[in-house]
């Protein structure tokens, strides 16, 4: 099947950024299917509660997708995400006065 031809596959991030840039689905799954885990992870590190950290990771990849312009060109995909996740977790956190 077409659409699995990044499943599994060694395809490192630029190449995956380059083809979801593109457009290609499968890419984009690929990425975030490589990267969930992380997210996921930070968001939950930042002491949120499940569904706080599903609105984050939510964010999170749609900040990636209108910046992976962005993305591509940045050098460290784990830092950039993992930063990201971070100040959607700010953003997240209920204030106290």
């Amino acid at each position: 099947m077409a659409g699995d031809r990044f499943a599994h596959s060694q395809h490192g991030d630029a190449a995956l950024v380059a083809a979801a840039r593109a457009g290609d689905e499968a890419a984009w799954a690929a990425f975030v299917d490589r990267h969930a885990q992380l997210v996921w992870d930070v968001a939950r590190g930042a002491r949120l509660d499940r569904a706080q950290a599903a609105h984050v990771c939510s964010a999170t990849w749609l900040r990636c997708v209108d910046h992976l312009d962005e993305l591509a060109m940045h050098g460290d995909v784990t830092r950039w995400l993992t930063e990201t996740v971070t100040l959607e977790a700010r953003r997240a956190r209920p204030r106290t006065a």
